[in-house]
């Protein structure tokens, strides 16, 4: 939405005939660059809308689209395959500030997955107490897990600076998870990932 507001203030402004693109001392060139900002900000809400569309899909029908039942906790694959686990989701919020910026997180002091801007992860954890961090936040997580149960950890930069790293309830944390990439199994450490 943003890129489409902005093309609309670039067009309004070449429009004037005011205003010039800097370097270029054309409004043509002003109103051009407003238009692409345009489509470009239409191209990523059709996208959006399509994969937040096939992943409530999944969510309703109870489905996955290899046909597994999302109900199903997937099993856990590496060395400590032993024990109850439950599934968290970390995952962090698309954001401009800090965007290129790596995004560790970790579980019990151990670094389970590395997040890009606007991603999430999916892990398998044991039954117990852990403690979650991450490298842009100084602050800490402490879950109970339970067998069987979800939780959602979000993290980000919120503004300008302030870090963001909190739980949420599972209905947010499932809605927010519509709109960002899931980062590939095989860049999870292994003692965390899920089997598929």
């Amino acid at each position: 939405m943003k890129k489409i507001g902005f093309g609309i203030i670039f067009i309004i402004a070449g429009s004037s005939g005011i205003f010039v693109l800097r370097g270029t001392k054309s409004t043509g060139w002003l109103i051009a660059v407003g238009v692409i900002l345009i489509v470009w900000g239409i191209i990523e809400m059709v996208i959006n809308a399509k994969t937040k569309e096939n992943i409530a899909e999944e969510i309703a029908s109870g489905k996955k689209s290899d046909e597994t039942p999302i109900s199903e906790t997937p099993k856990p694959t590496g060395e400590s395959d032993k024990g109850a686990r439950a599934t968290v989701y970390v995952y962090r919020i698309s954001a401009h500030a800090g965007s290129l910026n790596p995004h560790y997180i970790d579980c019990d002091g151990t670094t389970v997955a590395n997040l890009s801007n606007g991603s999430y992860a999916i892990l398998q954890v044991p039954e117990g107490q852990h403690i979650f961090k991450t490298s842009a936040s100084s602050s800490s997580i402490t879950l109970d897990i339970k067998p069987g149960e979800k939780y959602f950890i979000k993290s980000g930069i919120k503004g300008l600076i302030k870090s963001l790293f909190e739980t949420v309830l599972v209905g947010e944390g499932e809605r927010d998870i519509l709109s960002l990439k899931r980062i590939p199994n095989e860049s999870i450490n292994i003692n965390f990932r899920v089997d598929e």
